[in-house]
Parts: structure tokens; C-alpha cells; sequence
């Protein structure tokens, strides 16, 4: 059994930052895991994902979910994490892992909407092994955009128009 956890690094090198920025930021980043933990399987609730060990300068924090998963489900969770962290501009499917689903890919460009033009956000994995972080990779807002871009969007219709179109001129 194993646990899913990883480190972010929200406004490096500067000083502070705004609440109403850090508020948005975390509600970006609580979305974008629920739903990665959503296309892998993992039940989760709300509040299980959890904020611990903050660190001082820029905000460091490590964020986890509070339930025990799969080891297995756990290396897939590295594995799709490591795909988005690591990619640079924009995206097709065939790079990605396919249990990324597009919403996730869209939650994970959203974490861009807080950011500067020139500021990264800092995203460190674990080791599913050693339990040991990674050093922080760094993801910069036009990186996010860019993927953003490069989700194909799903259009579903229902319903159909049933009788005859006339054309009326005047």
C-alpha cells in the first residue's frame, strides 16, 4: 500500500503572496488532484487531500491524500504526474498516459490563471519506493497555457430540429 503525495512551490523567489492568489492557486490545485485521482480510480472524498509541512520564503507545502491506495495505482499516479510536469508546449494524446482524461488536462492548465506572465510554479513528485521528493520542477504559465491549447474540446448535442426551415426575405 502506498500513499499519493506531491510538494508545490507557489511563488518562488518572491516574497509573500497574495491571499486571494493563494486561495485560487490551492482551489486550482485541489481540483486538478481530485480529478487525476478520479481518472485513476482512487475514491476520494472532498477533504481528503490535506496541506502539511509548509516551509518558509515562498509557500512549500507537501499535499497528500489521507487514504492508502494501490502501490500500483500509486506508480500510474508518479507516471501521469511526471508526463504533465515534464511537458513543454502543447500536447497530443499520444504522449500522454491514456488515463488522462481531458478535464484533467484542463484543470492542470488552469493552474495557470494565478500566475504572473513570468511566474513558475514549482511541482516536486515523490519516490512511490523511498518515499523520498524529487526536486522541484519548474512549470511556467505560458507552459500551462500552451497545454491548455492542446486539449481537443468535446462537443455533445442532443436533441435535432424536426420539420421544415423556410427561408423568409422582405
Amino acid at each position: 500500500m502506498a500513499s499519493l503525495r506531491i510538494r508545490f512551490k507557489l511563488n518562488p523567489g518572491r516574497h509573500g503572496i497574495a491571499l486571494s492568489k493563494l486561495s485560487k492557486q490551492t482551489e486550482n490545485i485541489e481540483m486538478f488532484l481530485r480529478s487525476l485521482a478520479s481518472d485513476l480510480g482512487v475514491q476520494e472524498g472532498r477533504e481528503l487531500w490535506i496541506a502539511d509541512k509548509f516551509g518558509n520564503g515562498s509557500v512549500i507545502n507537501r499535499t497528500e491524500l489521507q487514504a492508502v491506495v494501490d502501490a500500483e495505482k500509486a506508480h500510474l499516479w508518479k507516471e501521469c504526474l511526471s508526463a504533465l510536469v515534464s511537458a513543454k508546449g502543447e500536447l497530443s494524446k499520444a504522449k500522454l498516459p491514456y488515463e488522462i482524461s481531458p478535464s484533467t488536462l484542463a484543470r492542470f492548465a488552469n493552474l495557470s490563471d494565478a500566475l504572473d506572465p513570468d511566474e513558475e510554479i514549482g511541482i516536486a513528485l515523490y519516490d512511490v519506493e523511498t518515499s523520498r521528493v524529487r526536486p522541484f520542477k519548474k512549470v511556467g504559465k505560458l507552459q500551462l497555457e500552451a497545454i491548455g491549447r492542446s486539449i481537443e474540446t468535446e462537443a455533445k448535442y442532443i436533441g435535432a430540429v424536426i420539420g421544415y426551415v423556410y427561408e423568409w426575405n422582405m
